[in-house]
């Protein structure tokens, strides 16, 4: 649709793809879920009693930590794992940190999107650009 304006020449207004919001929008949530479960899942190596007082979870940017030193190893090195509830009856104080979580998902989300709306739809193109080209051609007729 075409708008004019009194300043200057007509202009056209885009309207937004559907299809292109909720791409992002589900990238961002899985970017969110991805983070979720790299923290969880993952663990944090020590070297001593000294470390345990503050242990940071997340990946690429920490945004979790805890302190674990009310439960101390008998042996270092040793690996950590994030604890959300007390079924051991030890209490692990938690602070969050959102904006390196937001980083994070969005990192996350981003790869997402990228893997999902560019990797691989032309990885297809490509497949089909060679079954195409691979086809033989139909033989030839002679007329005699």
């Amino acid at each position: 649709m075409a708008l004019s304006s009194p300043s200057g020449p007509a202009t056209t207004r885009r309207r937004a793809n559907p299809s292109a919001l909720l791409s992002v929008l589900g990238s961002a949530a899985v970017g969110c879920v991805v983070t979720w479960w790299i923290t969880v899942a993952q663990r944090v190596p020590v070297q001593s009693d000294a470390d345990l007082a503050s242990v940071r979870f997340g990946f690429p940017f920490p945004w979790v930590t805890q302190d674990h030193s009310s439960n101390p190893f008998i042996e270092y090195p040793n690996d950590v794992v994030l604890r959300l509830t007390g079924r051991t009856g030890i209490s692990y104080p938690t602070g969050y940190e959102w904006l390196p979580f937001v980083g994070d998902a969005a990192i996350w989300g981003g790869v997402f999107w990228a893997v999902g709306m560019v990797g691989i739809p032309a990885i297809f193109r490509s497949i089909r650009s060679k079954r195409r080209g691979s086809v033989p051609p139909p033989p030839l007729t002679t007329t005699s």
